[in-house]
């Protein structure tokens, strides 16, 4: 289980040697938590999550996720079926050359592609289904998403755990004493601390590509069996 606010907070305190935190406030070594999670994050794609969206026949465009950073897939499951149609993704102008003059045709058939456009936030991102869905049904959305920000005021999330993959809590306290340097304006402290962030930054985004070392497909070896020589 990943640590709490509270444990980092500590951990942090002890780090900057400021255990009393004479020098620095909670409120901003809370911030500079946050911000470690969220930097870790969007930079690692290490945050991953699967969303659902309830499709309604006729109806094109849908909202993304809120927290999300960027979607890996999308599928589409019509009601009352327990198929899993994979969606093909298409940019904007690449979208425009699939549906030309016909951007909301609705056919007999599922979705086959899916578009997006704006930003992520709100809802901002909207996915666009071609063609037009004819029947209801759920969009599942596998994307790479955002660390939940916990409250930097008071000692109201100091038992909440930090959205960070088990293992890697210390690049957080990494990042944040980059931030205590930059306070402190020393600029070779800064230096150091910063390729070490960046170092275990590398070490998380090395893993997070695949969380297994197991190969992605069985091949066949052609040397395998030994010929009529031995070799």
């Amino acid at each position: 289980m990943s640590k709490t606010q509270a444990v980092l907070l500590n951990e942090l305190s002890q780090r900057l040697g400021d255990p009393h935190l004479t020098y620095f406030s909670p409120e901003e070594l809370r911030t500079w938590i946050n911000e470690g999670a969220r930097e870790i994050a969007r930079r690692t794609e290490c945050l991953r999550a699967v969303s659902t969206v309830s499709v309604t026949a006729g109806t094109q465009s849908y909202s993304g996720p809120t927290d999300m950073v960027r979607i890996h897939k999308v599928e589409f499951i019509a009601t009352g079926d327990s198929r899993s149609f994979p969606l093909e993704y298409r940019d904007q102008s690449a979208a425009d050359i699939v549906w030309g003059t016909q951007r909301t045709i609705t056919t007999a058939y599922a979705p086959e592609f899916w578009s997006g456009w704006g930003f992520p936030g709100s809802t901002n991102f909207t996915i666009e289904l071609y063609p037009t869905p004819n029947t209801n049904g759920t969009l599942r959305i596998h994307y790479y998403r955002l660390p939940v920000d916990l409250a930097v005021a008071g000692n109201g999330a100091a038992g909440t755990t930090i959205d960070c993959p088990n293992g890697w809590e210390d690049v957080i306290l990494d990042w944040a004493e980059t931030r205590a340097e930059l306070k402190r304006k020393d600029v070779n402290a800064y230096q150091i601390k910063d390729a070490i962030f960046k170092d275990h930054l590398m070490a998380i985004m090395d893993t997070s590509i695949r969380y297994t070392d197991a190969p992605g497909e069985i091949t066949f070896d052609t040397q395998w069996f030994a010929d009529e020589s031995g070799y």
